[in-house]
């Protein structure tokens, strides 16, 4: 028998696609490889369109079957070979119309074209049987988790170090207050996963409707339809970028109470400007030229005093509504001869590789104590990470061998990083450990983090779980 097996997310592109639709199909994917293997050859293929009926019609004497583990809407219709659509889902309906005239949104009825379907869990499909009552053949075959015999099972060590290719951003390397997150430490970014900017103009909103922006955002209340205030003495805004050479910022913020007409710094790097923001929203202009690549801009000096008479009592200091990234008119990189081009690409090429060899050895996750982990996506709405944080140092703020490891499943560091900062400010003081891990983890290191773990945390507002 020959089984075709396709995931969109495969073992070359899950680093890049993590957070992203559908990358968690491809460990499901993974987990029924195992007993796949003993049930006939596996076939993985790229394209379904291309190559599912071209395997089956060059082996018409093998029984064939295309297992997609993909979500209905995007499994490949009208194909020879036999399909069946493998799926997870956590809600108490399937989508049951057409949107934007894509009629394949409409599960019931594109389920029933497939025919066949699996899914990983009863309560999906009570739900998908509802929908469908008759013309789908649906079985449940839940992801295989491995077990372990009570005999084999060991005390877990109360310490250790692991080697992770991901970044740490690590309680205990910032210095905390109510007030401020301090990035003095360790550094708050890793520059081995940032990009340098390309030149071009960057307009970023802080509205409630830009997500990706506000999250660039550190020690600012949740963005609101005009903008976002800031919430302590010391918030920050991340750029999306590097930053080297001559740049022109333009923020339209507005003052709030005793920040009214009060000198306000903004500092890029070691560079320095002061501006006095003024009670409506205005768009200020600060220059910088900072040598070595940056990419934080800090704002100190605000007063978070009370307005007197003031209705809203929380911490305002100022509100940021937009910002602009430029080149000076007129400008050019400089332009060297040849000689010192082929020094720089020389210089360029030492460096790539030694961060290379940095990134390939990875980071030293030290874990001590009791040590509490959760794997999931923290762009996704219902694992409600903030709560668990926030539960946590709660609970154990005076408790110095607790440790909660996030393992974030997310590419992009701006889906958690300044909501994970600012929980960190608020919390404190607490003596317990928070660690965010961000980046990809083999499979090795995934076991040696499990080996560590005392207890694994779930916190979902709903069914849905990483299954990793």
């Amino acid at each position: 028998m020959i089984i075709i097996t396709y995931s969109e997310t495969n073992a070359e592109t899950i680093e890049q696609r993590l957070g992203k639709a559908e990358y968690s199909y491809y460990f499901i994917y993974k987990k029924y490889l195992p007993i796949l293997q003993k049930l006939g050859k596996l076939v993985a293929v790229n394209d379904p369109v291309e190559e599912v009926d071209r395997i089956f019609f060059e082996n018409p004497a093998e029984e064939c079957l295309f297992l997609s583990f993909s979500p209905p809407h995007r499994t490949v219709l009208n194909l020879s070979c036999p399909t069946v659509c493998v799926f997870a889902w956590e809600f108490s309906t399937i989508p049951e119309e057409s949107w934007h005239n894509h009629p394949e949104y409409n599960w019931a009825r594109t389920l029933e074209k497939i025919g066949n379907a699996v899914t990983i869990s009863e309560y999906a499909a009570k739900v998908v049987n509802e929908a469908i009552p008759t013309g789908l053949n649906l079985a449940v075959i839940p992801a295989a988790v491995e077990t372990v015999d009570a005999s084999q099972l060991t005390g877990k060590p109360q310490n250790g170090v692991i080697q992770v290719l991901a970044t740490l951003y690590d309680s205990r390397s910032y210095n905390l207050t109510r007030d401020m997150v301090n990035d003095t430490v360790n550094g708050s970014r890793d520059p081995l996963q940032m990009q340098p900017w390309n030149d071009e103009t960057l307009n970023l909103s802080f509205t409630e409707d830009s997500p990706e922006a506000t999250e660039l955002l550190i020690g600012f209340y949740s963005a609101e339809e005009w903008g976002t205030w800031s919430r302590t003495k010391m918030p920050w805004i991340m750029l999306p970028h590097h930053i080297k050479g001559p740049v022109i910022i333009q923020l339209e913020m507005v003052a709030y109470g005793t920040n009214i007409g009060r000198e306000i710094e903004f500092s890029l790097g070691d560079e320095k400007v002061h501006i006095t923001p003024d009670d409506q929203p205005q768009t200020y202009t600060m220059t910088f030229e900072p040598e070595n690549d940056v990419d934080i801009l800090k704002i100190t000096n605000l007063d978070l005093a009370h307005a007197p008479g003031a209705r809203d009592h929380r911490s305002l200091g100022i509100g940021v509504k937009s910002m602009t990234i430029m080149r000076p008119e007129g400008y050019e990189k400089v332009k060297q001869n040849s000689f010192v081009n082929s020094v720089r690409r020389l210089f360029a090429r030492t460096m790539q590789a030694l961060k290379l060899s940095s990134r390939l050895n990875g980071n030293a996750l030290e874990l001590n104590g009791i040590v509490y982990t959760c794997v999931m996506n923290p762009q996704d709405g219902r694992k409600n990470w903030e709560d668990m944080v926030t539960a946590f140092c709660w609970a154990f703020r005076d408790e110095e061998n607790a440790t909660l490891v996030l393992k974030m499943t997310h590419h992009n560091l701006a889906t958690f990083l300044g909501k994970l900062l600012l929980l960190y400010s608020q919390m404190s003081p607490f003596k317990c450990r928070v660690v965010a891990v961000h980046g990809f983890l083999t499979d090795d290191q995934y076991q040696s983090l499990m080996d560590r773990t005392h207890f694994v945390v779930n916190s979902s507002h709903c069914e849905g779980s990483v299954c990793r």
